[in-house]
């Protein structure tokens, strides 16, 4: 039998061109070990989201935000999905309104959620910018998508219409953000893992005075936005049985 002869490396291919085809070669490795892992189990065979029957109840309840009062709660119809809708209270002040729509199924993903929401509302804004925030606990960061906005005539849910502060993102049980694509490799890197990665659809409104400025309402906006990703995080992290 003939000897195979080792092949010699050639001399013209520098080691940036090297890394860049080895970078290039594990890349496609991944996604086709991702795919070749998850194609065939991915909408057949997907691991259990954990306390998904908490997040189902969220649109029939609401949810409970510490230090802050809700009287008024219901289910609103949003594009193609019901989301829960509740006023958010200090005592004897109404503040704003939480919209939250949570997974509610195994195969469920997150997608138009904020063109939905936007569209619903019929608003304008025009800036969009991202707002990083914490909880309690500092490697929970959250990346929210926050505007300032007016309420279309046509559209409004509220006596009258309001210039509003609005924060959007997808909360998960250890931090959030506001793009899908996000969730998408968290959740398929967890599917690797046998586990699911949970999300919920945040968005809210805090009425505002017209000449206000995104810098005058961050402060207000992040305090609120904290306190409800807290809250979120205690439900996605509770025990299951």
């Amino acid at each position: 039998m003939a000897k195979l002869k080792p092949v010699k490396q050639s001399p013209q291919s520098p080691p940036r061109s090297r890394g860049v085809i080895t970078g290039v070669l594990l890349v496609m490795f991944l996604a086709g070990f991702i795919l070749s892992s998850t194609g065939q189990r991915f909408w057949q065979e997907l691991p259990p989201v954990p306390n998904l029957g908490a997040l189902r109840e969220l649109r029939n309840t609401g949810l409970a935000v510490s230090g802050w009062t809700s009287p008024d709660q219901a289910k609103l119809r949003v594009g193609s999905h019901d989301w829960s809708v509740q006023t958010l209270e200090v005592p004897g002040q109404r503040v704003g309104l939480l919209m939250l729509f949570p997974q509610t199924g195994p195969k469920e993903t997150p997608g138009v959620e904020w063109s939905d929401v936007d569209g619903f509302y019929q608003w304008q804004p025009d800036k969009v910018r991202s707002l990083t925030f914490h909880t309690e606990d500092p490697a929970a960061t959250v990346h929210a998508r926050i505007f300032i906005a007016r309420d279309s005539e046509k559209t409004r849910i509220v006596s009258s219409r309001q210039t509003v502060a609005v924060a959007q993102w997808y909360a998960f049980a250890d931090g959030g953000h506001f793009s899908t694509a996000q969730w998408f490799w968290r959740d398929q890197w967890a599917q690797l893992r046998h586990q699911r990665v949970p999300w919920i659809a945040v968005s809210l409104r805090l009425p505002v005075d017209p000449s206000s400025t995104l810098e005058d309402v961050t402060p207000q906006v992040t305090e609120l936005s904290q306190a409800i990703q807290t809250s979120l995080m205690t439900l996605m992290n509770q025990p299951t049985g």
